[in-house]
């Protein structure tokens, strides 16, 4: 007796490729891909480029959160797949998105059909190595970070074939920055960089929160990043025996003027202390993977030096708490929640509906204060103050049920509260 043999689900594009299935997320996933197209420029020998960073972005942010993709769990790299499959989709006459589905999912299918490697990546960290002496290491989402000196990454791993690559972006290293050693698998040393850079995003994040917490920054001169932990101007990509393998570099200006950073143990601490909080969305309801994404756009508003970009990617922290991707909302209903999570913080509340206004004539008429640094100081208070509130209440805001229950009743006075809990109470009972 013969046996069917079973279809492999890797060979369906809708098993490689999903989405919800519903009318709603399909005009949203199309309308944003149609943005994002018109961004994408395809130059005559074939490569493609964008003079809009921002805006690309933020449409590859929705459109990641939207599409599912088979066992891609990086956001970096799941966005690097869709920017390759929308600038190949506009080499194509027929642009629909069955059309977008089928050219991703070969992107997809491509990248899973390479056998793993092991990968060694070095990011370099401005901080002062006397600051983070007595630890080995930090874990972020559970990749480890290891503390090294440069005399040892020299033995191990082929650093001035690294250096020498890119000398603009490398001089200076060993001055300002501390090597920090990332043992990663991956299918491309693109792949291994991607996931493993991820978390490092998340770790310069959640050090710059425990560093600028409730500290508000004026500067004269020429804008500089509000952050003190910055993204490094060059990488390095080592294979499993040491030989060097690539380099990235930062898209920021080469002669950006790092300083060394002094970090007080009990700011460690609460760095530790977040980072353990943070964990691996167990499924779509588990509010974890919003509030990883609001500490990374925390982190680029304070990595940024316009501050047009910085108050922007600081509302964008708000929305991620506020709402899920596939809901409709404006900013007001954001603002009306947040006001919620604040507690009735009457100064606080001011200052958002505040920064409600300066962002609606940012958006609609392009205005924005001269300089716009007061507004991005008071506007990153308030978003600290959430991501600590969710951070510090992981239980009680473990998913998207509880923390929407909190939205619609936080404001509903005491004694109606107290009603209501008496009927669910009398519920309750009538069914034991």
């Amino acid at each position: 007796m013969s046996r069917k043999k079973s279809r492999d689900p890797i060979r369906k594009d809708t098993k490689i490729v999903k989405w919800t299935k519903n009318e709603k997320t399909k005009r949203r996933i199309s309308e944003n891909l149609e943005e994002l197209m018109k961004l994408i420029h395809i130059d005559p020998n074939g490569g493609d480029f964008t003079t809009e960073i921002f805006k690309e972005d933020a449409y590859l942010h929705i459109l990641s959160y939207l599409i599912e993709l088979h066992e891609i769990t990086s956001m970096e790299l799941r966005r690097s797949m869709i920017r390759r499959a929308a600038a190949r989709l506009k080499t194509v006459k027929k642009r629909d998105i069955f059309t977008f589905r089928r050219v991703l999912a070969g992107v997809v299918r491509k990248h899973l059909k390479t056998p793993l490697r092991k990968y060694y990546m070095v990011f370099p960290l401005n901080l002062h190595h006397e600051c983070i002496e007595n630890r080995r290491w930090f874990t972020v989402l559970g990749i480890r970070f290891k503390i090294r000196t440069w005399n040892n990454v020299n033995k191990k791993f082929e650093i001035r074939q690294w250096t020498n690559r890119r000398p603009e972006y490398s001089k200076n290293l060993s001055e300002k920055f501390i090597p920090i050693v990332v043992e990663q698998m991956g299918r491309s040393s693109s792949e291994a960089f991607n996931k493993a850079n991820d978390s490092f995003s998340l770790l310069r994040s959640v050090l710059n929160l425990s560093i600028k917490y409730k500290v508000a920054t004026f500067q004269g001169g020429l804008p500089k990043p509000l952050g003190e932990i910055l993204p490094p101007p060059i990488y390095g990509i080592f294979n499993a025996d040491g030989s060097f393998d690539n380099c990235y570099y930062s898209t920021t200006d080469s002669s950006r003027d790092y300083n060394k950073c002094r970090i007080s143990p009990g700011k460690i601490e609460i760095a530790k202390k977040i980072l353990k909080q943070l964990t691996f969305p167990v499924d779509d309801n588990d509010i974890m993977g919003a509030l990883i994404n609001a500490f990374q756009s925390y982190g680029k508003a304070l990595e940024t030096n316009d501050w047009r970009e910085a108050f922007l990617y600081l509302w964008q922290a708000l929305e991620m708490i506020t709402f899920r991707p596939e809901e409709t909302y404006n900013m007001k209903n954001v603002c009306e929640r947040i006001e919620t999570l604040l507690n009735g913080n009457l100064v606080l509340s001011d200052l958002l509906w505040t920064a409600h206004e300066a962002r609606n004539k940012l958006v609609h008429r392009g205005l924005f204060p001269e300089g716009g640094l007061t507004d991005v100081n008071m506007l990153k208070y308030i978003v600290e103050q959430c991501l600590y509130i969710l951070t510090n209440n992981r239980t009680t805001y473990s998913n998207w049920n509880k923390l929407q229950l909190y939205y619609k009743y936080g404001k509903t006075q005491t004694k109606h509260l107290k009603e209501n809990a008496r009927t669910i109470k009398t519920i309750l009972k009538s069914r034991r």
